[in-house]
């Protein structure tokens, strides 16, 4: 593992410390972080998952706007819920531990990115 940061910290604490706070630590990281490509993919990755979350629960949300639908959609917004956080613990504990865990479509992307020089 490198240890090249700006900050001082391990790349793993860093890489970590992006998902904590969304799309405002992944943007932190990712400014601050320009040279290192393990934790410039964690920051990217946050930042698209996370907005991807929004997205897809404001979307549920005008989908299911309409009072006959109340029912689907405290389920589907409660399953999107539990989903996005268990995801969310395994991608700090995964960049905590030095791994690179692709979330589907999203880490591809990142990915894609981060090894962009």
């Amino acid at each position: 593992m490198n240890n090249n940061t700006k900050l001082g910290l391990p790349e793993n604490t860093e890489a970590a410390l992006a998902y904590i706070f969304g799309i405002f630590s992944g943007l932190f990281f990712l400014i601050i972080e320009r040279n290192n490509q393990f934790v410039k993919f964690h920051s990217l990755q946050s930042i698209m998952f996370f907005i991807f979350i929004t997205c897809l629960n404001i979307f549920v949300s005008v989908i299911f706007f309409f009072p006959f639908f109340g029912f689907f959609k405290i389920i589907v917004c409660g399953f999107i819920g539990i989903v996005s956080f268990i995801s969310y613990i395994i991608m700090v504990i995964m960049a905590y531990c030095g791994k690179i865990v692709k979330i589907p479509y999203i880490g591809e992307f990142a990915w894609k990115i981060s090894n962009k020089q």
